[in-house]
């Protein structure tokens, strides 16, 4: 699967390079059998990681225009394209609810992974994800996919 191939790509530089990161949205979820056919790529990142991670991404890739989004104030957004795969760039990304803010926590320590050809595939939490979909709403109709999942597992 094309977008397997792209996420090993970035996720060997990422790994030599130190980089703290974690897969997060549909392809993540792809991986835990939640949803059948992730269309992009979406990287948690640590703030601290952004101009080295950026350096990377564009020697892979080409930086796309990023629109805003006035429900989200994040830290870090950047938008590529790599082997006409779409690769979002999270960091600190904060979603603005009615009274309060959301933040989508960074998991820094203890992340899981997974070997995807001998390439660390480092896994963002589900119950982060399923928090951070139910603040935005569920656009996507995720939260009950992951509550199931959960359930069973």
């Amino acid at each position: 699967m094309k977008i397997i191939d792209v996420l090993v790509k970035i996720a060997k530089k990422f790994n030599e390079n130190d980089i703290e990161w974690a897969l997060g949205a549909s392809l993540l979820l792809y991986f835990y059998d939640i949803v059948e056919e992730p269309h992009d790529i979406d990287i948690v990142i640590d703030k601290k990681d952004e101009d080295i991670v950026l350096k990377i991404m564009n020697e892979l890739g080409d930086e796309k225009e990023s629109k805003v989004v006035k429900n989200y104030r994040t830290g870090v957004f950047h938008k590529f394209n790599i082997d006409n795969i779409g690769i979002d760039i999270i960091g600190e990304f904060i979603i603005i609810l009615e009274n309060e803010e959301y933040l989508h926590p960074f998991p820094t320590k203890n992340k899981e992974y997974i070997l995807v050809d001998n390439t660390k595939i480092y896994l963002d939490s589900l119950e982060s994800w399923l928090n951070t979909y139910k603040a935005m709403g569920d656009p996507k109709k995720r939260v009950n996919l992951i509550k199931n999942y959960m359930k069973n597992k």
